[in-house]
């Protein structure tokens, strides 16, 4: 009796320390994310391509990790006939001590150069957070290619969402996420794998 008492009393300090840090929430929610993938030279859709998306998470402070972040969810899938991609929404617990922050992508499909949807110029060079906070917002519209002002800080980006143009080449594959294997992410392992026999390397990565 006494040992569940001082469970029940550690778990309301641990809800109340986390609830009174206002963002730090112990739940996660993240919007559908939705894009076209097309040929920067040519315009057309680009089928097949792998497109990954990464959940961030970040240690709150007072640990002996604050500040790190490290990601906490990954999801791929392919584009279909048109060039597009689907995720739905997510929501989920968040990993004690820790706060959502972001989302990244990666956007490959062998014969390209690929991409973290970030290649459009005026969402160069916006700096860390508000860079991928303004990527992420890129990929929430509810419509592909509609035309929307987004603002994070500072930094704003007015134009069509949703669209990614891969340029045609024989640049390096994108690394795969850290701790993030074959078996996480085989969509896009095969695609790395694809490319390096294609390029003449020996050996497959898993």
């Amino acid at each position: 009796m006494k040992k569940l008492f001082i469970l029940f009393i550690t778990a309301m300090v641990i809800f109340s320390t986390i609830s009174a840090c206002g963002r730090w929430f112990i739940f996660y929610h993240k919007p559908e994310y939705r894009g076209r993938v097309i040929d920067a030279e040519t315009k057309a859709p680009i089928e097949g391509a792998v497109v990954v998306v990464m959940y961030y998470k970040q240690f709150i402070m007072g640990l002996a990790e604050s500040g790190k972040e490290s990601i906490m969810k990954v999801k791929e899938t392919l584009t279909d006939s048109k060039g597009e991609f689907y995720f739905p929404s997510d929501t989920g617990l968040m990993p004690f001590f820790s706060t959502e922050t972001f989302t990244d992508f990666i956007i490959y499909k062998p014969g390209y150069l690929y991409s973290n949807g970030d290649q459009k110029p005026d969402l160069l060079n916006q700096g860390g957070l508000s860079n991928a906070v303004l990527i992420e917002k890129y990929f929430s519209s509810d419509v592909i290619g509609k035309e929307k002002e987004i603002r994070v800080g500072y930094y704003h980006w007015k134009g069509p969402l949703g669209i990614v143009e891969l340029q045609r080449g024989d640049g390096m594959s994108p690394s795969p996420p850290d701790d993030y294997r074959s078996k996480a992410l085989p969509l896009l392992f095969k695609a790395i794998n694809e490319d390096r026999k294609r390029r003449g390397l020996e050996g497959e990565i898993k």
